[in-house]
């Protein structure tokens, strides 16, 4: 296990390409994201350190689905979710003010 404490865990979609999604579960923790497929590809994790920019994704102009996650290495990761709002309070608690933005 990645992180000793975890915070939240939702199902979600990670979006490898614009066409294959990969469904599993979306994990914060105390040390960072974790994302485990339910196909047994392998998982993906990220350190807090290594985040840079956040862009939440509106539905509406209004709700939270889905999540875009930019590291310093240029690197990004996209994620769709149902329950992503709670994602989202998480990152806005470990993560520095402006790092975390809405996106419509």
């Amino acid at each position: 296990m990645y992180n000793a404490i975890n915070e939240v865990t939702v199902s979600a979609n990670w979006l490898r390409t614009p066409i294959t999604t990969v469904p599993g579960q979306l994990t914060l923790g105390n040390r960072g994201v974790e994302f485990r497929p339910n196909n047994g590809i392998a998982a993906v994790q990220i350190d807090y350190a290594q985040i840079s920019r956040v862009w939440v994704q509106l539905r509406f102009n209004r709700w939270p689905h889905g999540l875009t996650v930019e590291l310093t290495t240029g690197e990004r990761y996209q994620w769709v979710s149902w329950r992503a709002s709670q994602v989202v309070h998480v990152f806005n608690r470990k993560l520095a003010v402006g790092v975390v933005r809405h996106q419509r």
